[in-house]
């Protein structure tokens, strides 16, 4: 109780490179159709794989208007949350639509549409299996989620990658999701022309 606990050194988090990217997603798509297919719906819309479990054929996925409706549990609150389906996805997002019968969860046994949900460790298994495993690449498959949101502030600016991760500020998104967007200022800032006497 006297003891103060030692302050411990946040690193940042490793995202996949360019190559372990393309490795991950040609290997996936060639060996576990379904599982890849999971790994792209949960890279596009980023939400949580608890999120996602929770998804069934019903009004909660909204593919003409490129919508899921997610139910967000953090603490104490359990809120409904919009995510969106990028056009890039969308025939994936259908696919599943139109293997599951109503109601059922859209990710269930081998995340094929069924009756029961699986738990969301299981998504963390089969990425161990394959790509820490079998493809030597040691990050974790929340390193995503991560990867997506840094992608989406490159390119639509950290404000909308903010909205896209369902995050209430901008702070968060800066602090733990996009790892590359001090750099990205940082170049900005090399390229600075502040004049001096003039």
């Amino acid at each position: 109780r006297d003891i103060s606990s030692k302050k411990k050194t946040r690193k940042l988090r490793a995202v996949l490179t360019p190559a372990e990217e393309k490795t991950i997603n040609d290997y996936l798509h060639a060996n576990d159709y379904r599982f890849w297919r999971f790994m792209r719906l949960f890279f596009d819309c980023q939400a949580r794989t608890t999120e996602m479990m929770q998804l069934r054929k019903n009004d909660m996925v909204r593919i003409p208007q490129q919508e899921i409706t997610v139910i967000v549990k953090k603490g104490s609150e359990t809120k409904e949350a919009i995510r969106i389906m990028s056009k890039e996805v969308i025939e994936l997002w259908q696919e599943v639509w139109n293997e599951a019968k109503d109601g059922q969860y859209l990710f269930s046994h081998l995340l094929k549409p069924g009756n029961k949900p699986i738990r969301a460790d299981q998504i963390g298994r089969r990425w161990t299996k394959y790509v820490k495993t079998k493809l030597k690449i040691n990050k974790d498959f929340y390193s995503l989620k991560h990867l997506s949101t840094d992608k989406m502030s490159a390119s639509y600016g950290l404000t909308i990658a903010s909205i896209g991760a369902g995050h209430t500020n901008n702070n968060t998104t800066r602090k733990y999701y996009t790892v590359n967007e001090r750099q990205r200022e940082l170049e900005l800032l090399k390229q600075k022309k502040v004049s001096f006497g003039s």
